[in-house]
């Protein structure tokens, strides 16, 4: 173990940087499809100060176009994002996107009900609040000096503005007055709709809709399943590409380590097997020494990787939360999946050097 710790250090960094790096980056390729419905929900999403009887007939002109249907037709409305943070109870709006933890929006209780399909009801000191985070438990909230006592939900599956920072904090308030003087922040209005019809008709509509719909003075804000779907695929992709070559290249690197010490060892090995066979140990024996000898070497370093992943597993958590990813399962499912590709890998490396090295060993 003394002769060989150097080079089974190197293996063992080699290996927890390759499953590391998968693990990050196919964790966001397995989770792109819960961002793009978290950035988009539905197909086509216009949110503006005041939406026009123009924009919502220009909308329906377009479908007749691209032969497309509107369907699954949301309004509401919804404040801009505000940064803050949680201290004791107390939401403090902040200036600073360094320091806050939060990106809070408001709406109202109707609004969130028609959406929804729910039919919740508040007091004047009530609110319901939906944290992208599920780990965030809140009771009671302080916002400019009145307390609210809170009940959490579950879900919001129509929610617009989603983060790809911070935790995302939905406040949801009785009425429309009370939402927008909770933070200060005017409501905006926000229509959105699901396309029936051919993959190409949708996307031909998109494409229009993302400039058509803006308005004259490009007063509304038009998003796209479409584009939506383009940008995370191509960066999220562009990501897994270097991963999978930072982790070829280290496996690469991690099999010559392997092969070459198998041939050293090999060598200097083989004036002690020859002895050894001399005295008695037959062919079969030597070939059980050398497989449990070895195996027992070279398995130290994978099981220390894997033990290192799992310490780096909350700190990978962490860092996918900065892309909106907050599904741990998944992550773990991920992890579990590229140990066992990064193990079988490892093993047939062991395997083929092992050949070699027990040919240099019985070589006459």
């Amino acid at each position: 173990m003394k002769q060989n710790g150097v080079g089974l250090a190197s293996i063992c960094l080699l290996c927890t940087a390759s499953i590391v790096a998968l693990v990050a980056t196919s964790s966001l390729m397995a989770g792109k499809d819960n961002q793009i419905k978290q950035g988009a929900p539905l197909d086509v999403s216009i949110t503006s100060k005041k939406i026009t009887p123009a924009t919502y007939k220009k909308a329906q002109e377009l479908a007749a176009k691209y032969k497309v249907t509107l369907i699954n037709k949301k309004s509401q409305r919804i404040s801009h994002l505000a940064l803050a943070n949680i201290e004791a109870g107390q939401l403090k709006i902040s200036q600073d996107a360094n320091t806050a933890n939060y990106e809070v929006l408001t709406l109202p209780l109707a609004d969130y009900n028609r959406v929804e399909g729910t039919n919740y009801h508040l007091r004047n000191n009530e609110l319901l609040v939906y944290a992208t985070d599920k780990k965030v438990k809140l009771k009671q909230l302080q916002i400019k000096g009145k307390n609210y006592r809170v009940r959490m939900l579950s879900e919001y599956k129509y929610r617009l503005g989603d983060v790809a920072t911070l935790t995302g904090l939905y406040l949801i308030a009785p009425d429309a007055k009370s939402a927008q003087s909770l933070l200060n922040i005017p409501l905006n209005e926000t229509y959105s709709f699901d396309l029936k019809g051919t993959d190409q008709a949708k996307k031909n509509y998109s494409q229009a809709a993302s400039q058509q719909l803006k308005g004259r003075n490009s007063e509304n804000f038009v998003t796209t399943k479409v584009e939506v779907s383009e940008i995370i695929n191509q960066f999220y992709g562009g990501m897994l590409f270097v991963g999978l070559m930072l982790s070829v290249t280290m496996l690469l690197t991690t099999g010559m380590i392997i092969y070459y010490k198998q041939v050293s060892e090999g060598y200097a090995d083989r004036a002690r097997f020859k002895t050894m066979q001399q005295v008695g140990l037959s062919l079969a024996e030597t070939k059980q020494a050398i497989n449990s000898q070895v195996l027992m070497v070279f398995m130290f370093p994978i099981v220390v990787a894997a033990i290192h992943l799992c310490f780096a597993l909350p700190a990978l958590a962490s860092v996918l939360k900065l892309f909106s990813m907050y599904d741990l399962k998944l992550l773990l499912i991920v992890a579990v999946t590229m140990l066992a590709i990064l193990i079988i890998i490892y093993l047939l490396i062991y395997s083929l050097t092992t050949k070699v090295y027990r040919r240099i060993v019985n070589a006459d």
